[in-house]
């Protein structure tokens, strides 16, 4: 029974023609053998052999052949249009989840089939960007860098879900976010194939309605096309080609499976009158599109074996006549290719054309003849009959009704609505020059007079014209333009008739749309005039009563075809009359097609449905199968290949459909399975290693998959992968890694050394994409795609010493410095995108004015993008990794060169130990490096991934600690001046916002910086904190960047207690530490880059150099500078007091949203949590409360009491799970509880409360008090 089942689904010829038909009978087939398949035992024996069975007598090969991804040849001799309906069988979305269906039975249970399933599917989800997806986006990126230069600067299937970003976590982990990008609110639309019809539509970008409409009329008439597509173009340039991208307009529309083609491509060669590419935003007549168009086709075409193809099917003679009493005659010829008729107080065509022949008296025309008695010339004025006749009639006759005139009273442009009425067949007789002259033989008065001698040309022309049969001056209606709306906006759409072939019926084509039309609507659709409607009743609208209005929609262009054209010059269906394609073109349009099937038959949720079924064993085995893999040699290949096949579905067909829903459910699952297959793992980093192609030939698929994926979400899903792969290579051969850390269900297989050198090799892959990765991160580029790759390498290199190796031992010294200038070139423009986002501080952060006007110009845009792009991208957790892994496998040399003794190497250093070349050391230790990695630390994250990078940057070492401290003072003292130090006069409420985005950058770094414990550590305190208060003391007229300090400060001393030790005691300065003279601050290099002229110092002593204290500050050893650190109380004070008086201005701490006491965002907004406003439980943290508590707090500093313990988001989150709690409510009320738990996920802690209620906070967010007496304060955890 199911062999008979099979064969029949075998016999079965293909019924259904497009995604509309249903073919019952096979549904009804499939369905059975389906159905008998599941009734056998499950697991037996017997049921395997019957699958087996089936497997190898075809039918497997059925179902994918030809039930379901069958595909249209791509050979362009071959005949494709036939008359049965093409493959495949099941286009029906019914038909095809009954055969998917079938497929996952044949499978189950049965290895044979589900390898030759596996198989198959590995050819249909590829790896990597075709070569016309590679063209394509180097052409997209071509036209950018084109408008950025030209601005002055540098279907079928369709998936549902929303676009999800990709982002590096708070934890500096690489995560898919389940937010919803800027740009992701759209899913994958394949687009839909070309409707029964047959004919293929054109994309409206815009107000281009009245250009699709008449390329579809000009496509239908086969001569043109045929000229059209024979033209042998010889421009080098075909973007600007205009005959190139017209023959792909008319090649798409002939040979294209899509519903429709999008003409970019040929907005872009046309031009306007002033030269430049047609404005898709503008629209346009249609007539005025014609005489652009027709005069650049015939300029395009002048000299060549084409330049008739105009003429040939357009072009028509004009003979305007003058004629006079006494013989006189004068005619002139003029070509044509469309006549405009008047349209206003006219009824008929017929009225039309004779009001355009009609004949215009010239009452003083000036006639020059020749005396024949003297010879000399004479002027008489005598009345004299204008008029004009057609003298030769083209093939295909276009019509322009002027619907469109200017009102002189409203000096407005209007329309035309008047009817006008038009026949199907049009008889042109009676306006030719035969026509006419026939009529004038029998006429009287002036036009008898015209019976005189005809110049030789025109006689010519008449005596040629007199042979015609009458077919000659018939014509057909075979297209209209329809315009709808008024002068000032409406919409173009056309009617067509298909000429020629068994069929003759009408279609509407709507730009994307095209649909049959009724030739019997013609006179409601097209005439135009008035419409009326009855009443409905006495509640209508109307009151029940008719009435009428003016037909917006009428007639604007109509064309008519020559009766004496023979039907099969215009045959369509059949090959051998269908115009030869140019052999590119075709060539790629059929690509198109296999891709765009390819994509119908694969991007649809039945098909991922079908994959997530059949890969189940592979991401989620059951126990027998778990075991099966793991003892049957058979069973872990299967599971080799079945994991081949998933990551190539993962980061291949849902990356290319965008499910970044799907992205996210594949990923753990993936990384679960890799686990338990290590030459899965060794054949994904040797596929990725391998496959390198030069670089202007695009790069190979690692550079495809990380660099040229233009969703994060895609790049991320690889970063994730292959530090998953690389992790369990290396723990599963290596023995640097400990026992508990080894992924459970890893076997050893081969050497280590074979899984180290494949992990190597892909890294070298990586460092060769270098350059290519730095044009990506110049200002006036994108730098949207260059985040993930350098994140991974930061993974890999943290992971192998044989990977720092290769970066900081390269042969040519060069490795080390790109990949630090690509890092920091990264954390500049995002600097200025994001920290600096105002134009204002990106001036600052430029430089002087003119400097700014140089550099900012061209990149504003650019920042503006780069928001769009790294909308959820933490630019420094891709970077830190990077820096921080191979700046600690460093030992930086002192100036001179030397290199530093052991005992000054830090604990946090890695191996190698690689010597910095002085190159190196001046791009690492310079002002500007120093100032990138202070900017970087913006976050809590941020400063604990950047903690062993300071430990080791500053171990023992004076020098860096003050370039370091000399970065900060910069960052706080430049926010209000130019470049050359001197504040700019600006509004107070400007003033008062400037300079927030670089406090918490600072202060952060600060803390990493006081934190190093060596030996210098208390010199750090007491060198530094000076320093700092007084940047900070200039920041007094920025009220709100003063408050943040403070706020910061105090976070400060809470976790450092040398901090707070010299709050109370004085700053002890060491008579051995000098201050820098001005003479050194003047000698002191200088810097040329953009970034630079943020840091230039107005003045204030540095740390370093020569000179010193007096004798009297050496003999005491310290300087007490209690005095510095009192402003901050009095000008706390001071504020307080002008918020009492109730002016409120400037008020940070009682701005709810300003956010700059929450998380690592300064976005955060101080609102209720979602789970604290039930009840009256809905207080949040008060301004005025905050502000009393870095009061009180400044005032214990200085003597020497304990600060109030707050949470912010500084702390270690699980420093206060366990203690005791008071948290206020909404009013006066307050409730006590205790912290049981800090979930790192959704970052709130949890708090069970007496009365047993329990809720979850971010206390940072929170006004709170910590009331455990039996736990100290605070502890010191700068360390």
């Amino acid at each position: 029974m199911a062999c008979k089942l099979a064969g029949q689904i075998r016999r079965r010829r293909v019924v259904e023609a497009s995604e509309t038909d249903e073919d019952q009978v096979l549904q009804g087939l499939l369905t059975s053998l389906r159905a008998l398949l599941a009734f056998l035992p499950h697991r037996g024996d017997g049921t395997r052999s019957v699958k087996v069975m089936l497997g190898q007598g075809g039918l497997l090969q059925e179902l994918f052949d030809r039930c379901l991804f069958a595909m249209p040849s791509t050979d362009p001799n071959t005949a494709r249009y036939i008359e049965t309906p093409p493959p495949p069988k099941c286009k029906h979305p019914v038909s095809r989840n009954l055969a998917l269906g079938l497929v996952l039975e044949l499978s189950a249970e049965c290895p044979d089939n589900l390898r030759k399933v596996v198989a198959v599917l590995e050819r249909h989800n590829p790896l990597g960007l075709s070569a016309d997806e590679k063209e394509r986006r180097r052409l997209k990126a071509a036209r950018r860098r084109q408008k950025s230069n030209q601005h002055g600067g540098g279907g079928g299937g369709q998936i549902w879900g929303r676009q999800r970003s990709g982002s590096l976590g708070a934890s500096g982990q690489l995560a898919l976010n389940a937010a919803s990008s800027s740009a992701a609110a759209s899913s994958l639309q394949c687009g839909l194939s070309k409707n029964r019809t047959g004919y293929v539509g054109l994309k409206n970008l815009g107000c281009i309605c009245y250009m699709n409409s008449t390329l579809q009329q000009l496509f239908h008439v086969k001569g043109f096309r045929e000229g059209i597509l024979a033209f042998e173009d010889a421009e080098e340039d075909k973007e600007e080609s205009l005959m190139y991208q017209l023959q792909r307009v008319f090649a798409h529309l002939q040979e294209s499976d899509k519903a429709y083609y999008n003409p970019q491509g040929f907005c872009h060669a046309l031009k306007d009158w002033d030269g430049e590419p047609t404005d898709v935003f503008v629209q346009q007549d249609v007539s005025d599109f014609l005489l652009m168009f027709f005069q650049q086709v015939e300029g395009m075409t002048q000299g060549t074996k084409c330049e008739e193809v105009l003429r040939h099917a357009f072009g028509g003679t004009l003979v305007h006549e003058l004629i006079a009493e006494g013989g006189r005659y004068s005619s002139r010829l003029e070509p044509c290719y469309f006549l405009s008729v008047m349209v206003q107080n006219i009824q008929t065509l017929d009225q039309a054309l004779e009001a355009y022949i009609s004949e215009e008296i010239l009452s003083d025309y000036t006639w020059e003849t020749k005396d024949p008695l003297t010879g000399k010339a004479v002027k008489e004025a005598t009345p004299t009959v204008k008029r004009a006749s057609l003298a030769a009639l083209p093939r295909h006759l276009i019509l322009h009704l002027k619907r469109f005139e200017f009102d002189y009273e409203t000096m407005q442009q209007i329309k035309i609505n008047d009817r006008l009425e038009f026949p199907v067949d049009l008889d042109m007789y009676p306006y030719t020059l035969e026509g006419r002259t026939a009529v004038r033989k029998g006429g009287t008065g002036i036009a008898a007079a015209g019976n005189a001698e005809d110049s030789a040309e025109l006689r010519e022309r008449t005596q040629s014209a007199a042979g015609h049969p009458p077919e000659y001056y018939l014509y057909r209606l075979a297209g209209v333009v329809i315009h709808m709306g008024t002068a000032n906006s409406g919409h173009y759409y056309s009617y067509i008739r298909e000429r020629g072939g068994e069929r003759s019926g009408w279609f509407e084509f709507n730009d994307t749309v095209v649909t049959d039309f009724n030739p019997a609507d013609l006179e409601v659709e097209c005439f135009g005039g008035q419409e009326t409607r009855g009443g409905t009743g006495g509640g209508g609208y109307h009151g029940g009563r008719n009435w009428a209005r003016e037909r917006i929609r009428n007639a604007f262009l109509l064309v008519y075809d020559r009766c004496d054209i023979r039907p099969e010059d215009d045959a369509r269906n059949t090959v051998a009359h269908r115009p030869q394609v140019p052999t590119p073109i075709l060539e790629e349009i059929l690509r198109e097609n296999l891709d765009f099937w390819r994509k119908t038959n694969i991007l649809t949720r039945p098909y991922f449905e079908f994959m997530e079924q059949l890969l189940e064993p592979v991401y989620r085995p059951t126990a027998v199968e778990r075991e099966e893999q793991a003892e049957d040699p058979g069973q872990a290949a299967l599971l080799e290949s079945g994991l081949r096949l998933a990551t190539k579905f993962m980061l291949g067909t849902l990356t290319e459909a965008r499910d970044w829903e799907g992205v996210r459910t594949w990923v753990p699952r993936l990384l679960k399975a890799y686990a338990r297959c290590l030459p899965a793992c060794m054949w994904v980093v040797g596929m990725l290693s391998c496959d390198e192609q030069p670089a202007d030939e695009g790069g190979g698929l690692l550079w495809d998959l990380l660099l040229d994926t233009e969703e994060k979400e895609g790049r991320v899903a690889v970063v994730q992968l292959l530090d998953h792969v690389v992790t369990i290579m290396l723990e599963g051969s290596s023995t640097d890694s400990d026992e508990d850390t080894k992924h459970e269900g890893v076997e050893r297989r081969g050497p280590a050394e074979a899984h180290v050198t494949a992990c190597l090799s892909l890294f070298g892959a990586l460092l060769r994409m270098r350059h290519r990765v730095a044009e990506l991160v110049r200002p006036t580029g994108g730098i949207g795609k260059v985040d993930s790759y350098i994140y991974l390498l930061g993974l890999l290199a943290s992971k192998m010493e044989g990977a720092r190796r290769m970066v900081l031992e390269d042969a040519a010294g060069t490795c080390l410095l790109d990949l630090l200038q690509i890092a920091k070139k990264k954390l500049e423009v995002w600097a200025v995108g994001k920290i600096f986002g105002s134009r204002r501080e990106a001036e600052l952060l430029l430089g002087s004015a003119e400097q700014a006007a140089a550099d900012i110009g061209p990149c504003r845009d650019t920042f503006a993008s780069a928001e769009r792009e790294d909308d959820d991208l933490d630019v420094p957790a891709a970077v830190q990794p990077l820096l921080g892994t191979l700046l600690r496998a460093c030992v930086i040399p002192t100036p001179g060169g030397a290199t530093p003794p052991m005992t000054q190497w830090s604990a946090q250093a890695l191996e190698p130990h690689h010597v910095m070349s002085l190159a190196e050391r001046k791009m690492v230790c310079s002002i500007d490096f120093c100032s990138c990695l202070i900017l970087s630390v913006d976050s809590p994250e941020a400063k604990a991934r950047m903690r062993p990078f300071f430990q080791h940057f500053l171990w023992e070492n004076s020098a860096r600690t003050q370039e370091i401290q000399e970065a900060m003072v910069r960052l706080l003292e430049q926010g209000g001046t130019g470049g050359n130090g001197q504040r700019k006069e600006e509004s107070p409420s400007r003033r008062s916002d400037e300079g927030i985005g670089v406090i918490k950058p600072v202060f952060r770094s600060l803390m990493l910086v006081l934190g190093v414990k060596d030996s210098l550590r208390e010199e750090r305190v007491s060198l530094s904190l000076p320093r700092i208060l007084a940047a900070l003391k200039t920041q007094k007229s920025r009220q709100r960047a003063t408050e943040l300090g403070l706020w910061m400060l105090m976070r400060l001393a809470r976790e450092n207690m040398l901090v707070r030790q010299w709050f109370h005691d004085g700053a002890v300065v060491l008579a051995s530490t000098p201050v820098a003279s001005p003479e050194r601050r003047e000698k002191a290099p200088k810097r040329t880059s953009s970034f630079t002229s943020l840091l230039t110092f107005g003045g204030g002593a540095v740390m370093g150099g020569s000179g010193g204290a007096s004798a009297e500050e050496e003999k005491k050893g310290k300087i007490v500078c209690r005095e510095e650190a009192q402003w901050a109380e009095k000008w706390l004070v001071d504020q307080q007091g002008r918020s009492s008086g109730g002016s409120g201005k400037g008020d940070f701490f009682n701005a709810t949203t300003s956010g700059w006491m929450g998380g690592g965002s300064s976005k955060t907004q101080y609102h209720g949590d979602a789970g604290s406003t039930a009840g009256a439980r809905s207080g949040v943290r008060s301004g005025a409360a905050v502000q009393q508590r870095v009061l009180t707090g400044i005032r214990n500093l200085s003597r020497g009491q304990n600060l109030p313990l707050d949470y912010d988001s500084d702390m270690d989150p699980q420093e206060i799970v366990g203690r005791h709690i008071d948290i206020q409510w909404s009013g006066d009320e307050h409730y006590r509880g205790v912290v049981t738990h800090f979930s790192p996920r959704s970052g709130k802690h949890h708090v069970r409360y007496e009365d047993g209620d329990e809720r979850d906070y971010r206390l940072q967010e929170r006004q709170h008090i910590f009331i455990d007496p039996s736990q100290p304060p605070f502890t010191d955890t700068s360390g």
